[in-house]
């Protein structure tokens, strides 16, 4: 049995912590509940229809699981630009590449990227819960999901409540120091966040669905003084790094945006992401496998390993009632096969989440970013930015090359931040 995730409690308002927001129904004038979303929901909440070339795929009880809604967390379409490369850039790379840049990174806010794409639909789930009050997620304290869960459920009514992983679940100055200036965000949402030992991410899932019974058995009330109590909260849970089924469709959104943005008729034929949870690269292998295959996703990895970024894709495949097959094989136990070709490159992790070591590699994408006004941030971008170049430098002597060639697109923390192609072979 998981151990109580609130044994150990820390708010970002220590001398008062912030009340439980209302239920959000409400009576009309003639006594009726009103279930339509308040302000400023009403002007996030939009209709969604899922793109034809992924239900084809799907069996029945699938479909009637798909969502009717989502959230309008990112000015949508992001635009594609085309990368300078310096000579010394060019140099190093195969005659004729061609790199680009999608700026999901263009959102403003404290919710931006690839992780609203995710929450887009997650809280869309939420929200259109009747009575849900509250969220809870989990991450550790430079968790840039958690922060931004925190933020984009304040801004739709909901409480965040966050489990947060630290070494000393005793210590809640330490853990909010070493959260930096995304401890900023959750004061700005007035998050709960509840310190925890790190030994709970081996069953993060089961710690989440504890706290959430926890909290509307009504662990979550008031810490003020004078005794009183808010009412327990009717708790939603977004799973750590919000990579489950159902933020899998934000990422099947930004293939077809990609696709209306010409990504293979243009001649982009690989789409390289960074790969932590493997939600991303679950996505966008997913999708490519059902527009045809004709584009290749490449994974980096900055965290785990190869065997756990394509374990996940088959988990979320699986939740849309899909197999993972080779080569279209029939899939077992009664699910639909489907083909999907993931690359996942490993070598360019610089130890889990550390700081990885320079090189010529790393001085080419420097220098590309510098170009370009590009932030590489050193957890995700940097890498996975050193991992393409390298690769596709490597591709130069290999007698079966990496890439398909024509194109790439990098996908990262902050957003996409890349797309690079080759000419044709």
């Amino acid at each position: 049995m998981a151990a109580d995730p609130f044994v150990t409690r820390h708010s970002t308002h220590p001398n008062r912590a912030p009340a439980e927001r209302a239920p959000r129904t409400h009576p009309t004038a003639n006594g009726a509940p009103d279930r339509s979303p308040p302000w400023p929901t009403a002007d996030l909440l939009q209709p969604y229809t899922p793109p034809t070339w992924f239900t084809k795929h799907l069996p029945p009880a699938a479909l009637a699981r798909l969502p009717r809604h989502r959230l309008a967390l990112l000015p949508l379409p992001t635009p594609v630009h085309a990368l300078v490369l310096p000579p010394t850039a060019a140099a190093a790379l195969p005659p004729g590449t061609r790199l680009y840049v999608k700026r999901d990174d263009v959102a403003v806010g404290t919710v931006g990227g690839s992780k609203a794409r995710k929450l887009a639909f997650s809280l869309a789930a939420a929200v259109a819960t009747d009575g849900t009050t509250a969220v809870l997620t989990a991450g550790n304290a430079g968790s840039n999901h958690a922060a931004a869960t925190a933020a984009a459920a304040a801004r739709v009514g909901l409480t965040p409540h966050v489990l947060l992983l630290t070494p000393e679940p005793s210590d809640g100055a330490a853990a909010v120091a070493a959260g930096g200036g995304l401890m900023g965000i959750h004061a700005a949402a007035r998050s709960r966040l509840h310190l925890v030992p790190e030994a709970v991410h081996a069953h993060i899932g089961a710690a989440l669905a504890a706290g959430a019974r926890r909290l509307e058995a009504g662990g979550g009330g008031g810490g003020g003084g004078g005794g009183d109590r808010t009412p327990a909260p009717r708790v939603a849970v977004i799973g750590m790094g919000g990579s489950d089924a159902v933020g899998l469709l934000g990422y099947l959104d930004a293939w077809d945006e990609l696709l209306r943005q010409g990504v293979g008729a243009a001649g982009i034929t690989d789409v390289v992401v960074a790969t932590g949870s493997g939600g991303t690269a679950a996505g966008l292998a997913i999708a490519a496998a059902c527009t045809g295959g004709r584009v290749r996703v490449h994974a980096v990895v900055v965290r785990n390993d190869a065997a756990h970024c394509r374990a996940h894709v088959a988990a979320m495949a699986a939740a849309w009632g899909l197999c993972v097959a080779a080569g279209g094989e029939a899939g077992g136990g009664g699910c639909r096969a489907l083909a999907v070709d993931l690359d996942v490159v490993e070598g360019y992790d610089g130890g889990g989440y550390g700081p990885l070591a320079g090189g010529a590699a790393a001085e080419t994408a420097a220098a590309v970013g510098a170009a370009n006004g590009l932030v590489l941030d050193p957890v995700y971008t940097r890498k996975a930015f050193v991992g393409m170049l390298a690769e596709l430098a490597a591709d130069r002597r290999r007698a079966v090359p990496r890439f398909v060639g024509g194109g790439c697109s990098l996908c990262t923390r902050a957003g996409w931040r890349g797309c690079w192609g080759r000419g044709d072979r």
